[in-house]
Formats: structure tokens, C-alpha cells, sequence
């Protein structure tokens, strides 16, 4: 998904002609285009995120593992504050 949305805002016509490896600067990500990178994430994964996320994170892969470790302790706080509420109910 990251590989795919990255390609649509640099205009590439097919995602897999970003190379996995290539750093976002190496591809002419600015600081522009990175705000709008991390708004369609944003929109995408209904996280907030960094503006700087293109730069601390400045590939698809450092990203792509960012995005799921936040995910997955989005998650793991859900299912604490859910049992907390079941705990208050009985």
C-alpha cells in the first residue's frame, strides 16, 4: 500500500518501478510532496503521524514497519481501554 500510494504522488506509472531499497530523497520526495505522503498515510491507515515521517522513516520498508508497529499498538491500547470498559460494566 505504501509502495502503491508513494507512486501515484511521484507519478510513476507503475509502483513497481520504485525499487524497494531506493531512499524517498533518491526519488525526489521534497518537503512538500512528503507532507502530502503523509497525509494519503494518514487517510489510509486513520493514524496521525509526523510531518517528518518521510525523513525519519526515508524508505518503504522503514516506513512500512513504522506504520505497522503503530497499528499494532493502536490495536493493543484499544483492546486495553475495551477491557477496562467490560471490567466497569460487572
Amino acid at each position: 500500500v505504501v509502495r502503491r500510494k508513494l507512486s501515484i504522488i511521484l507519478h510513476f506509472s507503475n509502483e513497481k518501478d520504485i525499487p524497494l531499497d531506493s531512499r524517498f530523497s533518491e526519488l525526489g520526495l521534497d518537503s512538500l510532496v512528503s507532507v502530502e505522503f503523509k497525509n494519503v498515510l494518514e487517510k489510509e491507515f486513520g493514524v496521525s503521524l509526523k510531518t517528518s515521517i518521510a525523513y525519519d522513516y526515508p524508505s518503504i520498508p522503514l516506513v512500512s514497519d513504522y506504520l505497522v508497529s503503530l497499528l499494532w499498538e493502536n490495536q493493543n491500547n484499544k483492546n486495553q481501554l475495551m477491557g477496562s470498559k467490560l471490567k466497569k460494566m460487572f
